[in-house]
C-alpha cells in the first residue's frame, strides 16, 4: 500500500512537471565556414593534383567534425571512414 502511494505521487509529480514544462524555441546555431574559399585560378591546371594539395591536417578523433555539425569528428564523418 505504501509502495503504490509512493508510485502513485511520483506518477502525479511527474505529470505535473511535465504539464507546466514551457517549451522554448531557440534558433538553429549558426553553423561556421569550414571550406575557404577557392582561388581564381583554382580551376587551370593539367588536372593532376599535387600531393600537398592533397595533404590536409590530420583530425583527432575528439575534435569537432570539420562538416560543421557540431559533433565530435569520431561520431560523424571520422565514423564513417571506420
Amino acid at each position: 500500500a505504501m509502495f503504490d502511494a509512493m508510485i502513485e505521487a511520483i506518477r502525479e509529480e511527474t505529470v505535473r512537471m511535465l504539464m507546466t514544462i514551457r517549451l522554448i524555441n531557440n534558433k538553429a546555431p549558426e553553423r561556421e565556414q569550414v571550406a575557404k574559399p577557392a582561388a581564381p585560378n583554382a580551376g587551370a591546371g593539367d588536372g593532376s593534383f599535387s600531393a600537398q594539395a592533397t595533404a590536409k591536417k590530420k583530425i583527432g578523433p575528439n575534435e569537432p567534425c570539420p562538416c560543421g555539425s557540431g559533433k565530435k569528428y569520431k561520431l560523424c564523418c571520422g565514423a564513417k571512414e571506420a
